[in-house]
């Protein structure tokens, strides 16, 4: 009797185990055909993080990547390069508050938590993030320019829906931040920055001429 029953138990934790491993499979399937934004075949990336003591001034932080993106473009075979604050899943993020004007979102609304990236000209062609309306970020945006921002579509259909989002504008922090107003100059599909199960907040994206970060990922392609 108690052999009889060990083998129905041992039937049943195969059969559970079968279920399990098929579901998993099935998962692991949907996981692969998720368009996370970007496309990584052939995109080499590597962390750069610079001393403070040494690049203390952001003219010196704009300086060295600005020369680092140049020659690495100079590399036999590299097609594209950029630099990005934090590349897509990677398990790190940055985050804040961010003003939008629009009059398609009552004000207590108009300050969602937006996705926050820095990234260098080149760096969505490197990645192959489709543009959308408007313009990359180019070689004309730099330090003395007017403050810009590209968008992610979900932002745009968000915040300026049945719209045209090129010239809008957003700024970051609150309502009542002093941080300037940045003009929209291009909307991108929208990344899964945080993980392909789901789609991340609405995305914002500035050039680092106009507000330098430190610490970039360099890809090239």
């Amino acid at each position: 009797r108690l052999s009889g029953f060990l083998n129905v138990a041992e039937v049943a934790l195969s059969f559970l185990l079968l279920v399990g491993a098929g579901l998993l499979i099935k998962s692991f399937q949907r996981l692969l055909g998720v368009d996370p934004g970007f496309h990584s075949e052939r995109v080499l990336t590597v962390r750069v993080s610079l001393p403070q003591l040494r690049y203390d001034q952001p003219e010196k932080i704009r300086t060295f990547y600005h020369t680092l993106r140049e020659r690495v473009l100079r590399l036999p075979g590299v097609e594209a390069a950029g630099l990005i604050s934090l590349l897509p899943l990677t398990g790190d993020n940055n985050s804040g508050t961010t003003t939008v004007d629009s009059q398609a979102v009552p004000g207590d609304n108009a300050s969602p938590e937006a996705d926050w990236r820095v990234v260098t000209p080149g760096l969505f062609e490197a990645l192959r993030v489709q543009l959308v309306r408007g313009r990359y970020f180019d070689e004309r945006d730099t330090e003395s320019s007017a403050p810009v921002a590209i968008i992610d579509e979900t932002m745009a259909n968000t915040y300026w829906p049945s719209q045209d989002p090129i010239g809008k504008r957003l700024k970051r922090g609150g309502q009542q931040s002093t941080n300037p107003w940045m003009s929209i100059v291009g909307v991108v599909k929208h990344v899964r920055f945080r993980t392909l199960e789901m789609p991340s907040r609405v995305e914002l994206y500035w050039p680092h001429t106009q507000n330098p970060a430190r610490t970039m990922s360099l890809a090239l392609r």
